[in-house]
């Protein structure tokens, strides 16, 4: 990791050509505990897509060189996807209550090849 960390920020559009890459991180940083989740390539780019679409949604990346080692998304509740809500109805209902669904995907770096 180089000693200089450069966090930028990006809205609608904008994301479409980081989304790649962030579902890639995505898998890795929630492969480990606490989340355990197996991921999917394609599950994660057409979630991740979701952002794009929305002009009020905000990613920020965290660069090292060209590599994205952090993100942290938000979306507002109502371009949120069906299938990205919790099933459960009292997530569903402490979710609407909220005006933003805000996603910390990392802040952590991983070695070269893993």
């Amino acid at each position: 990791m180089s000693q200089k960390l450069v966090v930028r920020s990006h809205t609608g559009s904008d994301l479409a050509r980081y989304i790649p890459e962030l579902a890639q991180l995505r898998i890795r940083v929630f492969r480990d505990f606490p989340y355990l989740y197996e991921g999917d390539l394609d599950y994660e780019r057409r979630y991740l897509e979701t952002y794009t679409r929305s002009p009020g949604s905000v990613i920020v990346l965290v660069f090292d060189g060209n590599d994205i080692v952090g993100a942290s998304t938000g979306l507002p509740l109502s371009d949120e996807t069906t299938t990205s809500l919790h099933r459960s109805s009292s997530r569903a209902t402490t979710l609407r209550r909220s005006s933003i669904s805000a996603s910390p995907c990392c802040c952590r770096t991983t070695a070269a090849g893993a």
